[in-house]
């Protein structure tokens, strides 16, 4: 199975804004996407659509202030206190542009894998954006070979933290 990839043509906006600001909130993705490598009867969408999770996105920040706020929807992720999770295994990296940034993990509650939708939200410095096209990538951990399997909701930009 192949990374799943959405193209930047698809998320940049058809209008410019008059400060040349990136509108916000910025969807990259807003259906269920199963992330992993086998299938499971109790998700969305029982058989994997990739392996890992990459959105190409536009952003035009100039004169941007202040923090703004990764978005994340997602169900079926293992929690940090999960077994084995503390000897490495299971670990779902997020990356910004090449640039490790969270393990999605440590950002659930609970002590077990849940269908409940979870929302995590991550705080962005404006410095880790570039001008121009920008990468999103969620990496499932593993074990022993066998990937975590997921699915992610919705993942939006927006401009102020999410009540």
């Amino acid at each position: 199975m192949k990374p799943l990839y959405i193209l930047s043509a698809l998320l940049t906006l058809a209008f410019s804004v008059a400060h040349g600001q990136t509108p916000l909130p910025l969807v990259l993705s807003e259906k269920p996407l199963h992330i992993g490598d086998q299938a499971q009867k109790d998700m969305r969408n029982p058989q994997p659509d990739a392996t890992l999770y990459e959105a190409k996105f536009d952003w035009q920040g100039k004169g941007r202030v202040g923090e703004i706020y990764l978005v994340i929807q997602v169900s079926h992720l293992v929690p940090k206190d999960y077994a084995d999770f503390d000897k490495g295994f299971w670990k779902t990296e997020l990356f910004l542009n090449d640039k490790p940034i969270v393990i999605l993990n440590t950002k659930l509650r609970g002590k077990e894998e849940t269908a409940k939708l979870e929302t995590i939200i991550l705080p962005l410095k404006l410095d880790l954006l570039k001008e121009g096209t920008n990468t999103l990538r969620i990496r499932p951990g593993a074990k022993d070979g066998d990937l975590d399997d997921f699915e992610l909701h919705r993942i939006t930009i927006e401009g102020s933290r999410p009540r």
